[in-house]
């Protein structure tokens, strides 16, 4: 999978004092709605 825009967003993980993991989801393209959607949720 090359040239394809990653969002990375922070998951926290519960009962460890605010330590978190990541989850990286790979779009089509950068207009995807997920885009939007991550963007509204964590921005």
């Amino acid at each position: 999978m090359g040239s394809l825009p990653v969002l990375a967003l922070p998951v926290p993980l519960p009962g460890t004092d605010g330590l978190t993991t990541g989850l990286q989801v790979v779009v089509p393209s950068a207009d995807s709605p997920a885009v939007r959607h991550a963007l509204a949720l964590h921005g």
